[in-house]
């Protein structure tokens, strides 16, 4: 199952909103080093463990897809700029599910983060998506679908994204741990969490299309950078 194709919902979510937030063009800098998880994801499990008694963020991205590489921008001002100083561990694991998504954009991609507190990941087979997939979120395509109703203008595409999507690792997932939690056989709990679906901009106002903290209860359509700043705030106070 592991290695298994892409697919293109990136592009098909984007098809359903009037205008979709293309991504900007990155910033020029130096090659950015990227820890391999071509054999194994101990490398991941090893520094969530060894940051255990901070507060830790990982995210699950494709390095081309816009909805990401948006949600990896935000990350960036909200939480890596906003909390400068501030002791917490961010990782971030870009991974291949896009037709072009590969070492090199995921170094492309990488750039936008220059802080010793984010550590970055290539996971070509999916390791750590997969995880999640399987061991957090088995239910999560099936309940993302359930959780719309026909008139939901993503009603259709998530309906056939559960038949799709349950044996296909997670993506375009944010997600917080509290201190003292630990990875061991499985794939840790989030204690908050955000999975984006799309983004676009109405009315002058950039929203995204995200489940929080549940993928069987309706899905908020409100700003991410509110949102994940919000989350942020109220695991680590900060003006």
């Amino acid at each position: 199952m592991i290695g298994a194709g892409r697919w293109t919902g990136c592009a098909a979510a984007a098809a359903l909103v009037a205008t979709v937030v293309l991504a900007g063009p990155l910033p020029a800098r130096a090659d950015t080093d990227l820890v391999s998880l071509e054999e194994t994801y101990q490398p991941f499990a090893d520094h969530f463990n060894e940051t255990a008694g901070q507060v830790r963020f990982v995210a699950i991205l494709s390095p081309t897809c816009g909805h990401c590489l948006y949600g990896a921008r935000t990350v960036a001002s909200e939480l890596i700029d906003h909390y400068k100083g501030v002791d917490f561990a961010v990782s971030i694991v870009w991974a291949p599910m896009l037709e072009g998504d590969d070492e090199a954009s995921a170094r492309e991609a990488a750039q936008m983060f220059d802080d010793p507190r984010v550590v970055q990941y290539w996971d070509p087979e999916r390791f750590v998506g997969y995880l999640y997939r399987f061991d957090v979120f088995a239910e999560g395509a099936a309940q993302m679908a359930a959780s719309l109703w026909p008139s939901h203008p993503f009603y259709e595409s998530m309906q056939k994204r559960a038949d799709t999507d349950h044996d296909r690792p997670e993506w375009d997932l944010y997600m917080w741990f509290e201190p003292g939690l630990e990875w061991e056989k499985d794939a840790v709990a989030p204690s908050r969490f955000i999975r984006q679906f799309a983004h676009w901009q109405e009315g002058g106002a950039t929203l995204s299309l995200m489940w929080i903290d549940s993928m069987e209860s309706a899905p908020a359509t409100s700003n991410l950078a509110d949102m994940m700043g919000s989350i942020m705030h109220e695991l680590i106070p900060h003006e």
